[in-house]
């Protein structure tokens, strides 16, 4: 039998003294658990407008970047763009074709645990096939009149659970008539989906 100390510091004990309302249980999102494990990376890139800037975009620019991930599936968490023009048009695509590029580099969201990612971002490559679609596509849209033209950095898709040691390309190109500035925003999860049972040793 459970002395009074043992039971009130025991999992019945505390589900009594919240049932009565003498207590709460404090839980956490799992995007908070996964920054304060060091797990959720981000990243974030810039098109100019401006004809003289480098990577330049125009109605006619397509860009790309690739997340290879790693020997665990990878949450990617949210894609988020802002623009200043009317239309901006974004996929994903699985397993595409291509050689070469550069890591881009991946900005974990805590500071006080060292940790290396299992995914990579590349840009740079040389792409031959987008490989098969993987998500529906994303519109963004603006709206047109030259007061307020443009949007400001929205969230468009998240939890898109990708497999281990598979490719994903990410795809977005301007539908405006004119000119814009485009900025993309990604984050991702990635050290195992589930929480903590895969850590229980079997």
């Amino acid at each position: 039998m459970l002395t009074p100390w043992q039971f009130k510091n025991s999992i019945d004990g505390m589900f009594v003294r919240v049932i009565n309302g003498f207590k709460a249980i404090c839980t956490q999102s799992y995007d908070e658990m996964n920054k304060k494990r060091g797990r959720q990376w981000g990243a974030s890139r810039l098109i100019l407008a401006a004809p003289t800037s480098t990577g330049a975009i125009n109605s006619a620019g397509v860009y790309y970047s690739m997340i290879v991930t790693g020997d665990k599936p990878v949450d990617l968490k949210s894609r988020e763009f802002a623009h200043t023009g009317t239309t901006v048009i974004a996929d994903i695509f699985e397993n595409p074709v291509y050689t070469g590029g550069t890591k881009d580099p991946l900005y974990s969201a805590c500071g006080i645990v060292e940790t290396t990612p299992n995914v990579d971002l590349l840009t740079g490559f040389t792409l031959t096939d987008e490989g098969d679609k993987f998500a529906p596509t994303v519109y963004v849209l603006g709206p047109t009149s030259q007061q307020s033209r443009g949007a400001p950095n929205a969230l468009y898709g998240s939890n898109y659970i990708l497999a281990a040691n598979t490719s994903y390309l990410l795809k977005f190109y301007s539908a405006d008539p004119q000119i814009q500035d485009i900025a993309v925003r990604i984050e991702m999860y990635d050290g195992g989906l589930d929480v903590p049972n895969e850590d229980i040793p079997t």
